[in-house]
């Protein structure tokens, strides 16, 4: 059950953490999944045909974060990008960009989204953990509103992929400095 909640459907992903469970003879040792998201995933962000900045990033933070994006329905997450230096049109033109190289798959001319889960759940791990380029607090306020369920997977997906205790207490810390923004 740990390796299909880690690996959401990626079948290198799932052999990766069974052969560390296997080397380790634990499960535990795929607990946190961190380095193994490190190792298979930064390849993929470092590529040497295509450089991802801090904007795309921030895209794909967003759009992790969201799931799926309609592009005509995205007032909100353009006016909750545009504090962090990204605005509409780079926004559209990040995920065109992204689309180019298979990073995030539009269907329709409209719907958006990164076209691999465990991708997107590392992506969400990237911008709002390990270099926080965008305030998960800042996400939840803006996203809880119009969709709790987006929001709530978000979350979960951070808490149930990677166990770790410095990310819970961040999410935690965050989680209440928006509930104590809002009392």
């Amino acid at each position: 059950e740990r390796i299909l909640e880690i690996a959401k459907g990626n079948a290198r992903i799932a052999i990766l953490a069974s052969v560390i469970a296997k080397n380790n003879n634990s499960l535990d040792s795929i607990n946190d999944v961190s380095q193994l998201y490190d190792d298979y995933y930064t390849k993929v962000l470092e590529n040497e045909q295509f450089t991802i900045d801090d904007e795309m990033l921030k895209s794909l933070g967003m759009i992790a974060f969201l799931d799926v994006i309609h592009m005509d329905q995205m007032d909100y997450v353009y006016d909750f990008l545009t504090p962090y230096s990204v605005n509409r049109d780079r926004f559209i033109e990040c995920i065109y960009k992204l689309h180019e190289h298979e990073i995030v798959d539009i269907c329709n001319d409209k719907v958006v989204r990164i076209s691999d889960q465990c991708l997107s759940n590392y992506l969400l791990k990237v911008t709002f953990f390990d270099k926080k380029l965008l305030s998960l607090s800042d996400a939840v306020k803006v996203v809880f509103e119009k969709n709790k369920e987006k929001t709530v997977m978000a979350i979960n997906a951070l808490l149930s992929v990677f166990r770790n205790e410095s990310l819970y207490d961040f999410v935690e810390t965050e989680i209440r400095k928006l509930w104590d923004n809002l009392k």
